[in-house]
């Protein structure tokens, strides 16, 4: 090791799953001087926190990227600063719906020195209260920092004459104070960052031909599961859900109990549990071709598959297409190389 700088103070950002075993296990080596856990949240538990309104319900924008959808704050000069709250969307609310449950046993979800409360597929909260329990066991919940978020990532380089060169890691930070109504910003730096945060937050929707007009058209009409619940709303409705992975095959799968049957999923490929033929109350469709904003009876909308077939006067398309991770201003450090 000669004369290396050691590693003694570490920034853990997240506190979901990765953040809370990552500090469990920094805190065992009893060898740091600081360790903070940074939580753009009111609690722990990561994507497995239940947001029982999931509103604001953003525009729908076909195609876009996290960085058209999430760009970054603008950073006060002179910090630490307190300034008035920054009201832009920050994508911070989870995609969990009511009867969402784990589709992985307990077994493989859990740390090694604690299980779930009962498994093998629990509820979700189940796993969040699990995860915040976790800070408890190991007493790092004092390491925590919530409702803060990372605004900013950069790499301070050691001194060119430093001969235990180590880079320096500075986080620009802002947290929200809502007995106050104000944003706190302040800088910390670290000899090294982990990046615990997941990655289920900028949802995705795929752009299709017609499908900008077919939205503005028919505003709410088109939504991503992000911000599904539950299929009460969706009582007597014509729906269509778009994609086939987890929350596609749950939410169809639920819809039959309230939505006007059958409900149509439109499908790129066969999943693992797929069957031969649909379950009840399920039409299989193709990939959507085209959106036909003026088309249909009384011009109330068409839908035209890739096989050539329509449905017409539809009350919502859900879109289950994923989420793109994003890292407003992380990512200039990591392209710059080392």
């Amino acid at each position: 090791m000669g004369g290396e700088k050691r590693v003694r103070s570490v920034a853990i950002v997240g506190a979901g799953a990765a953040g809370a075993v990552t500090a469990s296990a920094f805190k065992a080596e009893n060898y740091f001087e600081r360790i903070r856990v940074f939580e753009r949240r009111e609690s722990a538990g990561g994507t497995w926190i239940y947001d029982a309104n999931p509103q604001p319900e953003l525009p729908v924008r076909p195609g876009s990227l996290p960085p058209d959808l999430d760009p970054p704050l603008e950073i006060p000069s002179n910090l630490p600063r307190v300034t008035a709250p920054d009201r832009q969307e920050r994508f911070s609310k989870t995609p969990v719906y009511d009867s969402l449950t784990t589709n992985v046993p307990d077994i493989a979800m859990c740390y090694s020195d604690a299980r779930f409360a009962y498994g093998p597929f629990v509820p979700h909260y189940i796993p969040r209260q699990y995860v915040e329990n976790y800070f408890s066991l190991h007493k790092t919940d004092s390491l925590l920092e919530l409702n803060t978020t990372v605004e900013d990532v950069a790499r301070i380089p050691a001194e060119p004459n430093d001969s235990g060169r180590r880079d320096a890691w500075k986080l620009t930070l802002r947290k929200r104070d809502p007995l106050r109504d104000v944003d706190l910003w302040w800088e910390e730096t670290f000899d090294a960052v982990v990046l615990a945060n997941g990655h289920y937050s900028v949802p995705y929707i795929p752009q299709v031909q017609g499908l900008d007009a077919y939205i503005a058209k028919f505003p709410g009409r088109v939504v991503h599961s992000k911000y599904y619940r539950s299929p009460r709303v969706y009582a007597d409705k014509r729906v269509v859900i778009v994609g086939n992975s987890a929350s596609g095959h749950d939410l169809s799968s639920e819809l039959v109990s309230t939505a006007r049957l059958p409900v149509y999923q439109s499908r790129r490929s066969k999943s693992r549990w797929d069957g031969d033929e649909p379950p009840e109350g399920i039409e299989w469709k193709p990939v959507i071709r085209e959106y036909l904003p003026d088309a249909g009876r009384g011009g109330g909308g068409r839908i035209v598959f890739d096989d050539g077939s329509t449905l017409d006067d539809v009350d919502a398309v859900i879109y289950c297409t994923g989420y793109k991770a994003s890292s407003p201003r992380w990512a200039s450090w990591a392209c710059r190389g080392p």
